[in-house]
């Protein structure tokens, strides 16, 4: 029940969470109960998930992150079993992050922007949206959650204005309150094929596979075998 389902599978500590539950079967577990958010985490631990990745989006489209031992939370339930509160007040007070990665970093290098009057003494809380987490198939060890960014001041209870999702939030309240208009959002994956660099040449120029031109059926053929596989 802690994990939204009633499935009867069999299942060993190395599966994960992710072949046990599809993706559009996932339910939240209810934030509001210490003892169903410890089996979650629990039942995450038996799936062999050792790391919980917490994550936002900065102001540039960067991914922010950091990650904690799965250990960690359930080691400070444990530590605080008499306090009913204490598992849902840690899950938003596990990770800071300084403001200036928000919104006064470019994402192409640690460098502070000059006039964001942003550094790094002072710092945001990250707290997760228990709804977005999934288990990355290429790190079936660690767990990724979207969240929000809080203010540090008033005990991270305010969403910071250096949040992208806290801005999105308004967006979409303001536009369907205000004029009636709701979004639908669709996503587009692209990549280049480039041969591998021959080292013997010392020339680490990337070389396309083909010269063929955009939306044409020449690559579709040529490299059928491969895109199949992909």
């Amino acid at each position: 029940h802690a994990l939204g389902t009633t499935t009867t599978t069999t299942t060993t500590p190395s599966q994960t969470l992710s072949s046990i539950i599809p993706v559009w079967k996932w339910n939240i577990p209810k934030t509001d109960s210490k003892e169903t958010l410890v089996a979650f985490f629990r039942a995450l631990a038996f799936a062999g998930v050792e790391f919980l990745r917490y994550t936002t989006v900065d102001v540039c489209n960067s991914i922010r992150c950091k990650a904690i031992p799965l250990s960690r939370i359930l080691q400070q339930e444990e530590d605080n079993d008499n306090d009913d509160d204490s598992t849902i007040m840690n899950l938003d007070k596990q990770v800071t992050i300084a403001q200036v990665c928000m919104a006064g970093l470019p994402s192409f290098a640690d460098a502070i922007t000059e006039g964001t009057n942003l550094d790094a003494r002072r710092v945001v809380i990250l707290s997760p949206d228990l709804g977005t987490l999934r288990i990355l198939p290429y790190a079936t060890n660690t767990a990724l959650v979207m969240g929000s960014v809080h203010d540090q001041e008033g005990g991270g209870s305010g969403i910071s204005p250096l949040c992208t999702r806290g801005l999105l939030a308004r967006v979409v309240e303001l536009a369907s309150r205000v004029y009636g208009l709701t979004f639908t959002v669709g996503a587009e994956l692209e990549f280049g094929l480039f041969h591998e660099p021959n080292n013997d040449t010392n020339n680490n120029t990337p070389i396309p596979i083909d010269q063929s031109n955009f939306a044409n059926s020449t690559l579709l053929n040529q490299r059928d075998g491969f895109l199949g596989d992909l």
